[in-house]
């Protein structure tokens, strides 16, 4: 009896964890973030859109437009199915078919939020996301129209 209490106590506590963790991600503010040296200080949605499809590969000084994406988690799939229209797996597919036919680059793969955030700092015409809450010091926000 004390054995199933204990299970029981042990899955309640899973789902509380798994609920809350479920509505962060919902209520994360993403914001998208560009090396200094990127001259447009905003984006329409399509213009965001047309970047991360690889329509859109020069900014308006003509620097090269370098994509940078989150591999997974929860601010990868809020950024792409808000902002692109597309799940992860989707996006990936796409891409795949755009290298196979060498249209394009794909975006740079980074497994964490600091390494978005670093790799856009050091990276001339990088463009990604993150959540608003983390901090990103040393790089432009883009505000989205």
């Amino acid at each position: 009896m004390k054995k199933e209490k204990i299970i029981t106590s042990i899955i309640v506590a899973i789902a509380v964890v798994a609920v809350f963790t479920a509505a962060n991600a919902a209520f994360a503010k993403i914001i998208v973030i560009a090396n200094e040296d990127v001259s447009v200080s905003y984006l329409s949605a399509s213009e965001l859109k047309n970047v991360y499809l690889g329509k859109k590969s020069f900014w308006d000084s003509d620097v090269k437009i370098v994509l940078a994406v989150l591999v997974n988690g929860s601010i990868h799939q809020s950024f792409l199915k808000e902002n692109v229209g597309k799940t992860p797996e989707q996006f990936k597919n796409y891409w795949n078919k755009i290298l196979y036919t060498g249209a394009g680059i794909p975006p740079t793969p980074l497994k964490t939020e600091a390494e978005m955030i670093e790799y856009i700092k050091k990276t001339r015409g990088a463009i990604g996301y993150v959540d608003s809450a983390t901090p990103h010091e040393g790089v432009k926000v883009i505000e989205i129209r």
